[in-house]
């Protein structure tokens, strides 16, 4: 559960820098799992639910599916431990029943203050026991059933929703390595993009500076730059915005930042253009500034090799494909 909830809209305001009003997103609402990577000898894991554009919810349920890439019908779950799903207000509640043969996870969430999603970001952590027999780089694909989600706005009235897939990857950490890298994603020509520096997998970061590197010919405003205090406390003592270019330098006063809540730590919100053709796509990176420490002031090892890309793809096939056969957070190491 957050620590204090009415910092989450506060700290988006410390870091925000300017155009807040790009962070306005309409519907709908793209609802997914972050990638992330665990031991094989690790008895748990948790799953990090969010979305990439606001809508106050009052309630909703969504279903996830954990699917074996290798098609031999392996199980990666075997038990939901613990659903917790997160509120301006801090009055939400979440249940999640996993059916272990078919490894879909049922999820419902409400807020009585209709405050949840109220900034875009995670919504739902799931923390789960990993099934037995796991090997090192099994694989899983861990999908949001398009048709079995559903939001709802205080209201009653139902936000359109969209789902996406992430995946889970077996794999030892090594020690001292930061995993780090950009995530990018696809978008409609004349949309909010949001990108940024995303974590693979729970670790505490202490401080540390993070640039981001963008294509700024399809940009059609100023990007913004967003640290969730759901993630951990950040307070930034540098910021650097321009074209192209985002570089924050942070620290964190509990040294709990990424601790709990790994993703899309460091995101930027950009409104793109809307005369970009469809195919166009948009290199993203982290910048050779990027570096992390450890709570007590240890480097971490961050590979910079890693790429990503800002995919314009027609709206048509965001509307009512739903990502569903998108690769929006596709392990760049990995695959």
């Amino acid at each position: 559960m957050i620590r204090n909830v009415h910092a989450v809209l506060s700290a988006l305001a410390i870091v925000v820098s300017a155009g807040a009003a790009a962070l306005a997103q309409t519907p709908p609402v793209l609802v997914l799992v972050d990638g992330l990577e665990a031991d094989p000898t690790a008895t748990q894991v948790s799953l990090v639910v969010r979305t990439t554009g606001a809508a106050a919810l009052a309630s909703g349920s969504l279903v996830v599916e954990a699917v074996d890439k290798e098609g031999g019908g392996a199980a990666a779950f075997a038990s939901v431990l613990s659903a917790t799903a997160f509120s301006t207000a801090g009055d939400a509640t979440a249940s999640a029943l996993l059916d272990v043969p078919s490894q879909r996870l049922e999820i419902h969430f409400a807020s009585p203050s209709a405050t949840l999603n109220e900034a875009f970001g995670p919504l739902l952590r799931l923390d789960l026991e990993l099934a037995p027999g796991l090997v090192e780089d099994q694989r899983f694909d861990l999908r949001v059933v398009p048709g079995l989600t559903e939001l709802v706005a205080a209201g009653g009235e139902l936000v359109p929703a969209l789902a996406d897939r992430g995946r889970l990857r077996l794999r030892p950490a090594d020690p001292g390595e930061a995993d780090l890298g950009p995530l990018g994603g696809e978008v409609a020509a004349g949309e909010l993009a949001v990108f940024g520096a995303a974590t693979g997998r729970p670790f505490a970061i202490g401080s540390g500076t993070i640039e981001i590197l963008f294509d700024a010919s399809v940009a059609d405003g100023d990007p913004v730059l967003v640290v969730d205090s759901r993630y951990g406390s950040a307070e930034i003592d540098a910021l650097a915005i321009e074209p192209g270019r985002v570089l924050v330098t942070f620290h964190s006063p509990d040294g709990d930042l990424n601790g709990m809540l790994y993703g899309l730590v460091f995101a930027v919100a950009l409104p793109t253009r809307a005369d970009l053709e469809v195919g166009t796509l948009a290199d993203l990176s982290l910048g050779p500034a990027t570096q992390l420490f450890d709570p007590l002031g240890a480097p971490l090892l961050v590979e910079l090799d890693d790429t990503d890309v800002l995919d314009f793809v027609p709206e048509d096939l965001v509307l009512e494909a739903g990502f569903e056969e998108a690769d929006l957070l596709e392990f760049t190491t990995a695959n």
